[in-house]
């Protein structure tokens, strides 16, 4: 954590607002990008964001500096997520919007370095969504957020075993999609 951001979260805690805002800025695009991909709807992911917000407001003298900050907030975006599976009983079947993929996919977006194309991008992105839940979450925490297994487990509320299996099976079904498709593009 920078000393920048340190500074950020006393001032934050002692009711500095504007130094909040500015905390909340250096994160609110990662925070929308891992509720979009949990949540699959820009709407739902926005809502997400804003009530992980003002828990983290409302939350943030409870936060004590012997975890990483980005952890921390990231856990209560995704607490805030699964609160909404749960209430909308989603199905993680939903389409994604092309437009809102390409806003998606930035520079730092770390799985693009090794697909060729945006094409193959959207593909990966909609074998993602065709996982079951658990899969579908350490996948994209791992592949597409880089998180360590450490982390995501210490999110999700699991062992690194079990998200390692997640990780594992989700990996192998996206494989043997793109193993089927290839060979029905070869077909045609």
């Amino acid at each position: 954590m920078t000393e920048q951001t340190q500074k950020l979260i006393w001032e934050s805690k002692n009711g500095n607002q504007r130094s909040f805002e500015q905390l909340i800025r250096q994160h609110q695009n990662y925070c929308f990008r891992i509720a979009f991909r949990i949540l699959l709807d820009e709407d739902e992911a926005k809502d997400a964001v804003q009530e992980s917000l003002i828990k983290l407001w409302k939350n943030l003298h409870k936060f004590d500096y012997s975890s990483k900050f980005t952890t921390w907030l990231y856990k209560i975006v995704f607490n805030s997520c699964m609160d909404k599976i749960k209430m909308n009983k989603r199905k993680a079947n939903n389409k994604l919007d092309n437009h809102i993929l390409d806003n998606i996919f930035d520079a730092d977006f770390s799985m693009q370095n090794n697909i060729e194309n945006k094409d193959m991008a959207s593909i990966i992105n909609e074998l993602t969504n065709q996982l079951d839940e658990k899969q579908r979450i350490v996948f994209t925490l791992r592949d597409f957020e880089s998180l360590s297994i450490n982390e995501i487990a210490e999110l999700m509320n699991s062992t690194e075993n079990t998200v390692k299996v997640n990780l594992f099976y989700a990996r192998k079904n996206i494989n043997k999609k793109l193993k089927k498709l290839k060979v029905e593009w070869g077909a045609s």
